[in-house]
């Protein structure tokens, strides 16, 4: 996305500004952090079966550090590796499956690009502002 440099003396509510950043950071770390969705059932047989990251890993044919970021619910686990880990440690699939949280995340972008469209207003109010002035 290109962003085009427009030279324009407006007044802004500083208030109204900071609050809309800060809104912006909070809503970016929740997302974050939301994203993150430990796998716990999957962690939790895991280690119940004396298996460590490294040995599962191996089993399916990933690197540990891939593994791990599964785990942690920082990437995807896909249905053929839920498939793969389940058969690894013995068990069944749906003993360790746990469904990624989709609708949170929705809802955020939602109020994102809900915050994104006033944020556009307030601009083109203020160029129209800046134009009479």
């Amino acid at each position: 996305m290109r962003i085009k440099r427009i030279n324009i003396k407006v007044k802004i509510n500083e208030k109204s500004l900071i609050s809309g950043i800060v809104n912006v950071v909070e809503m970016y770390y929740y997302c974050k952090k939301k994203k993150q969705m430990i796998k716990s059932k999957l962690i939790s047989v895991r280690t119940q079966k004396g298996f460590s990251q490294e040995k599962v890993a191996d089993l399916i044919g990933m690197g540990q550090s891939s593994y791990c970021r599964r785990e942690k619910g920082l990437v995807s686990i896909m249905d053929h590796e839920w498939t793969k880990i389940a058969k690894a440690l013995g068990v069944d699939k749906e003993s360790i499956y746990e469904q990624e949280s989709n609708q949170s995340h929705n809802v955020i972008l939602e109020n994102m690009q809900k915050y994104v469209a006033r944020l556009e207003q307030e601009n083109q109010s203020l160029k129209k502002e800046s134009e009479i002035a």
